[in-house]
């Protein structure tokens, strides 16, 4: 992640009361850079990326589950499903990817929760490495980081749980 680093995150969730609105304002500075970033690369991204990115924030979310198939061999391309429930909504991000999804831990501290507890979105990044190679980014509550490198993306929303099938919650991968 480039702007809303776990490490900033830490900095902000662990900063003395008098250290709190320096990190305040970095933290917001980092997020309008996101955002302006977002900006210059989004006609790039897919269509359904571009779709997500407007309408849909997914901070808070209870991440479900992420579960990949493919990308054994060279002939099957992974795909990646998150499954995430937000108010009264089930959502699956599906993935197109490149490779294997990557789930990294890259600071550790007690602003996060324990890997063993509901894990929660809280930010994202999305980027274009070249076209039709993008990257999305998301950091966990737990301070993970999951990175999808993606060619294609689609998304899928069910709007009433009542009549939806509870999933199980899958384990990250």
């Amino acid at each position: 992640m480039k702007y809303l680093t776990p490490e900033l995150y830490v900095k902000i969730n662990e900063a003395d009361d008098d250290e709190v609105e320096g990190f305040y304002q970095e933290w917001t500075a980092a997020g309008a850079n996101a955002r302006t970033h977002l900006q210059q690369v989004k006609h790039k991204l897919p269509q359904k990326m571009q779709l997500f990115c407007e309408t849909l924030c997914l901070h808070d979310a209870e991440v479900l589950g992420i579960n990949v198939s493919g990308g054994d061999n060279a002939v099957r391309t992974p795909v990646a499903v998150i499954s995430v429930r937000q108010d009264n909504k089930l959502i699956w991000l599906v993935y197109d990817l490149y490779d294997q999804p990557t789930i990294t831990t890259p600071v550790s501290s007690d602003a996060f929760v324990s890997a063993s507890e509901q894990r929660q979105w809280l930010y994202d990044e999305v980027d274009v490495c070249d076209d039709p190679k993008c990257r999305h980014e998301i950091l966990l509550n737990t301070g993970e980081v999951i990175e999808l490198v993606f060619f294609q993306f689609d998304i899928f929303v069910h709007h009433s749980l009542s009549h939806a099938i509870q999933p199980q919650i899958a384990q990250l991968v």
